[in-house]
């Protein structure tokens, strides 16, 4: 039988981790509160009709460059329009 890298069988394992709750962070299923004093992002904010007609969009940037504050900003226009934001 097979054991994991503390000795314990596949099973024990298995069960054990089904009796503990799976930490969840908040900040990954909760979009972040409203920046005050961010700066505008026009030719970002001007993709928003793009970004209607997606199931999905992906913001990719380095650290820093305002990914948060755009999708904040989008999900905050999206949601005025009654879009459903996930």
């Amino acid at each position: 039988m097979e054991r994991d890298f503390k000795g314990r069988t596949g099973l024990a394992h298995a069960e054990m981790r089904q009796s503990q709750p799976v930490p969840i962070l908040v900040t990954k299923i909760e979009p972040p509160r409203s920046i005050v004093g961010v700066m505008d992002r026009p030719r970002l904010l001007a993709l928003l009709p793009l970004v209607r007609t997606k199931q999905l969009t992906v913001i990719k940037a380095p650290a820093g460059f305002g990914k948060t504050s755009v999708a904040l900003a989008w999900a905050e226009r999206l949601r005025e329009a009654d879009n459903r934001i996930a």
